[in-house]
């Protein structure tokens, strides 16, 4: 599942955003268990015209001694 995906559709414990001018956003997202966070880059976000410009595949590997 991409990074875009599980942000609209599973529950994560932070989100980061970082806007841009160009109306871009950079978004991360992390659960915890998670080896490390996952990120994503979209224009117009829950917009009509989104457009996600770069999703990382989100694996959840469980943290070792959890």
């Amino acid at each position: 599942m991409k990074a875009s995906e599980y942000y609209k559709t599973k529950p994560v414990n932070v989100v980061n955003q970082v806007w841009h001018k160009d109306g871009t956003v950079d978004i991360t997202i992390y659960k915890h268990g998670w080896n490390k966070p996952h990120a994503f880059k979209a224009k117009s976000l829950d917009k009509p015209d989104e457009e996600i410009l770069n999703d990382e595949e989100v694996t959840e590997e469980k943290t070792q001694g959890l």
